[in-house]
């Protein structure tokens, strides 16, 4: 079967942590269908490459290259919002977007959208295929608020053959306010890289992190923008340091808030307790979740958040906002302890509390490893389930 894949970005090489659970469907799906990922160009991307076994085609939409701000670094949505140039190469965008779904989608028995936006561009350009949509969360909160972004979304959820997300949450959401039948509607969860994301020994990852045994460590991974919640942790992590000086915030990611964020950090003083490392190849992210004491994620909206199946796997207890499909994953008090969004003193207490109990960071930590071997959360299974639904829709 020929498998056409519509992403707005992908990761750059195999280990960029960019769009990652896009690039693992694709290669597990690789190893019995022909995969053709259709999405945009990087600074340092080829246009046409074999990656693993996936075919990768990528367009430019501004040259040179190195300055299209469209896509990577960042959700398009936030980059869209914070940057008037991004709406310069935007129509760009979308033009080469279109030739290019056209091009490739036209040789394929079907056509998957990954993010419910991307369906738009086979219904523009008239092909005749079955159209799966994959909704992630962000593409389904950013319209719910805009009358016009829900009027298209709705369309073209309604258009097309099938429909799957990564959230029970997110599937009943669907359901309940965009109309979607039951029928044409599967939540299928991601799968996670159990052999790179597993517990291992804590003070030698560290010495190799160059990172101080004698701290606490607290990690965040993500985009740094408005959606995961970073002012609430710098102001969580400002109550926290008044008791506790041993403590050491570390942030893997980029992202259109980040200067804000820092300044927050200045502001209140606390600059020798935080570091911001930029992104990171996948492979040294799971090293700094051996690392870490805690992961948190102090979002405002999420859809099932694959950094929280990463951590589950490699032992690490895990601070949370009880936000869409994240409690499906985290269960207050077992795996990890769930607060309300936007609560910095609520997120404080937990931290705190995590930090300096060791008995419960080590429940956490076994119920987290037992969470994820228990649930059969794999990217060969997740595969699967998108085959079942392939071979239902094809014509």
């Amino acid at each position: 079967m020929k498998i056409c894949m519509l992403a707005f970005s992908f990761p750059q090489n195999k280990d960029d942590a960019q769009c990652r659970f896009i690039y693992l469907l694709a290669r597990e799906l690789a190893k019995k269908h022909e995969v053709h990922v259709v999405t945009s160009g990087g600074k340092k991307t080829k246009d046409e490459e074999l990656m693993e076994g996936i075919h990768v085609h990528r367009f430019n939409y501004f040259l040179p290259k190195k300055w299209q701000i469209v896509t990577y670094g960042s959700s398009m949505a936030q980059i869209l919002k914070s940057n008037p140039l991004s709406w310069l190469q935007f129509p760009s965008f979308m033009a080469n977007m279109f030739a290019k779904t056209k091009k490739i989608g036209s040789k394929c028995d079907i056509i998957h959208a990954q993010f419910s936006y991307l369906a738009l561009f086979p219904f523009m350009a008239g092909l005749k295929k079955p159209i799966i949509v994959t909704c992630r969360g962000a593409d389904i909160s950013t319209s719910l608020n805009n009358k016009i972004l829900f009027a298209l979304n709705k369309k073209l959820l309604k258009k097309c053959d099938y429909i799957t997300t990564v959230s029970d949450d997110l599937r009943k959401t669907l359901i309940l306010k965009y109309k979607i039948s039951e029928n044409k509607i599967k939540f299928i969860p991601n799968g996670v890289e159990t052999k790179l994301f597993m517990p291992l020994n804590k003070e030698n990852t560290r010495k190799e992190l160059k990172l101080p045994q004698n701290k606490k460590i607290v990690l965040f991974v993500g985009h740094i923008i408005v959606r995961k919640g970073l002012d609430y942790l710098v102001d969580a992590a400002k109550l926290i340091i008044k008791k506790h000086k041993d403590i050491l915030f570390l942030v893997i990611g980029k992202g259109n808030q980040e200067q804000k964020i820092r300044k927050l950090v200045q502001k209140y003083n606390i600059s020798e307790n935080f570091v911001f490392l930029g992104t990171k190849p996948h492979k040294t992210i799971a090293k700094y979740m051996v690392a870490a004491d805690i992961l948190t994620l102090p979002s405002l909206s999420e859809g099932r958040a694959n950094v929280l199946y990463e951590a589950l796997a490699a032992g690490l207890p895990i601070v949370a906002t009880a936000v869409c499909g994240t409690p499906e994953l985290i269960k207050d008090g077992k795996n990890g302890f769930l607060v309300p969004p936007k609560n910095s003193a609520k997120l404080a207490e937990k931290i705190d509390k995590l930090l300096h109990n060791n008995k419960i960071r080590a429940l956490f930590s076994k119920n987290g490893i037992k969470f994820i071997k228990e649930s059969g959360l794999s990217w060969e299974n997740t595969a699967k389930e998108y085959e079942k639904i392939y071979e239902k829709v094809k014509r």
